[in-house]
């Protein structure tokens, strides 16, 4: 929607801050030559459309530059730590309990990212994110000095509460800032620099590790958190709540959905614990795994009953979750979350079990996958901002997806090098691009005051299959290795054997010679199993995609 100067409504803030003249300007996109950008926005009451000042090109971009560094942090830090926490086990000698220190984060990341939608339309854009940023800065401090393995486990979690505050304020702001039709270049940008961070994350923390300390790994957010807030702080303010003064934060804080909060977050604790444990620590037929999946279920439903019939302000409207646009681009989102971290997961462990390489070596063989998704996540985003059309391409991109993980499955040991960048490459390019069309795609679908809680529900969804589709690749690839190994392997000492193999790759070339083909064969048949899962979750996204709907993309 373009706002005109004689419809227009003054807000009591700008959207950005301006260093120089105070005088509001309403109208048209203006053209290269004026350097500045029109900004769109709802206010968070239901009131007529909020008219926001024009933000000069500069300040604008160095918002972006400000979110992106949020975001390259989130990144860096998931990245980072999935190399360095061996040994982190090894120095409080708690290997066998380090597990946590990824759990934690993970939690409290996926459970209380789409609050920050909702919390962000009541106490306004830059109060959110300054406190999601302060959470991470926390938290990163508090792992860096660390004295025990639980308090480092509890700090981990703190800084999960901020690294998803920071991923989904950023597409909110991002989306508040810039026409649907624009959307998907910066989206495209943020991919770009997602991947960026994903890619540099292993080997930094590598050697951050090996010549100087792991706790290094979590001092180096703290400048670049000092970065963001000042950005935050002196470019950005509270646009889009509504005469944010006459509000104190008694009002604010009775606006909160307690039960729809509490319920949401308790049902995704309940599942992603259920969903890690089941089928990896303990058997899916475990009393602890059972409860916690059932009573993640039961909350569930009654978090959806509370938004439909109880909430006054709910963090989830019913007719968001409800609609065919959302909850078609949710699936999708969910499918292709799962494809993509499994395939991340379990393509390293392939390279070296089967292949023998390095672990090292294996980062590298993931690249093209990241390249991918980069280069057509940009590229859908000009294209998308050129046609104005999306459906046909989320529809190849998911096509993609599937037949780049059915070449994955048919990866052997005996085959051409090409065979690995030529189908990761292909993977990627369907999960760049549809990731991206199906943002813009939900966007479109949805009215602008909508935006805030409509990307959070993205986020949930992206962020529970991300979560999922790496546990269930791991419980796949678990139960078959075992069922496998217990077939082949005989004798007084076969369980000590199939233990060791299970627990650690780097066990194998260290278990008798004999052995060591049957172990190996054992993966290989685990893993294609795990990798025709993905190429099913690839399917099952492009088939969520077709229920979408044909929406012009406003600019």
């Amino acid at each position: 929607m373009t706002l005109h100067e004689n419809d227009a409504v003054q807000s009591s803030e700008p959207l950005l801050k301006q260093n120089h003249s105070s005088e509001t300007n309403y109208g048209t996109l203006p053209s290269d030559k004026q350097n500045s950008i029109e900004v769109h926005v709802s206010a968070e009451a239901p009131q007529d459309e909020v008219a926001l000042n024009l933000a000069k090109v500069g300040d604008t971009r160095l918002i972006f530059a400000g979110l992106f560094l949020g975001i390259f942090l989130s990144a860096l830090d998931g990245s980072i730590v999935s190399t360095i926490y061996p040994r982190i086990g090894s120095d409080y000698n708690a290997s066998n309990q380090v597990s946590w220190v990824i759990l934690s984060y993970m939690l409290s990341f996926t459970a209380l990212q789409p609050l920050y939608g909702r919390l962000s339309d009541i106490f306004g854009r830059q109060s959110t994110l300054l406190f999601a940023t302060t959470s991470f800065f926390i938290g990163s401090a508090a792992c860096g000095a660390a004295p025990g393995f639980w308090s480092l486990v509890a700090a981990r979690a703190v800084a999960g509460i901020g690294g998803g505050g920071l991923t989904s304020l950023g597409s909110i702001i991002m989306s508040d800032l810039v026409s649907v039709r624009e959307r998907g270049k910066w989206q495209g940008m943020g991919t770009l620099v997602f991947a960026t961070a994903s890619i540099l994350g292993a080997p930094m923390g590598g050697f951050l590790s090996d010549y100087f300390s792991w706790r290094y790994c979590f001092y180096i957010n703290l400048p670049v958190l000092v970065l963001t807030f000042y950005i935050t702080i002196t470019k950005l303010s509270n646009y889009n709540v509504r005469d944010a003064s006459a509000h104190t934060m008694k009002d604010k804080l009775k606006k909160i959905d307690y039960l729809g909060s509490v319920s949401l977050v308790t049902s995704m604790v309940l599942i992603l614990l259920a969903t890690s444990w089941g089928g990896n620590l303990r058997p899916w037929s475990d009393p602890v795994v059972i409860t916690c999946l059932a009573g993640g279920v039961v909350t569930l439903v009654g978090f959806v009953i509370i938004e439909a019939k109880v909430a006054e302000i709910p963090i989830m409207p019913w007719h968001v979750i409800n609609s065919r646009m959302a909850l078609s681009v949710g699936m999708a989102n969910f499918w292709a979350s799962m494809s993509s971290l499994g395939i991340i997961f379990l393509v390293p462990m392939w390279i070296q079990v089967v292949l023998g390489k390095s672990a090292a070596t294996a980062g590298l063989y993931i690249i093209p996958k990241f390249v991918a998704a980069s280069a057509s996540s940009i590229g859908s985003g000009f294209y998308m901002s050129k046609t104005g059309k999306y459906l046909g391409l989320t529809w190849f991109a998911f096509a993609c997806i599937t037949v780049g993980c059915l070449g994955i499955v048919n990866w052997s040991a005996k085959q051409g090098d090409w065979m690995y960048p030529v189908t990761l490459f292909l993977d990627g390019f369907g999960m760049g691009t549809g990731t991206t069309t199906i943002l813009i795609a939900l966007l479109a679908g949805v009215e602008r005051k909508d935006f805030a809680v409509a990307t959070s529900l993205s986020y949930l969804f992206k962020a529970t299959g991300n979560v999922l589709g790496v546990s269930l690749s791991s419980a796949i690839v678990q139960g078959l290795l075992k069922q496998r190994l217990e077939s082949v392997i005989t004798g007084p000492d076969a369980a000590d054997i199939i233990d060791r193999a299970r627990k650690s790759i780097t066990e194998i070339p260290h278990l008798p010679l004999q052995v060591q083909p049957m172990v190996i064969a054992a993966y290989e048949y685990g893993l294609r199993w795990a990798f025709a899962a993905t190429a099913l979750f690839g399917l099952l996204a492009l088939f969520s995609s077709l229920f979408m709907k044909r929406l012009p993309l406003r600019s």
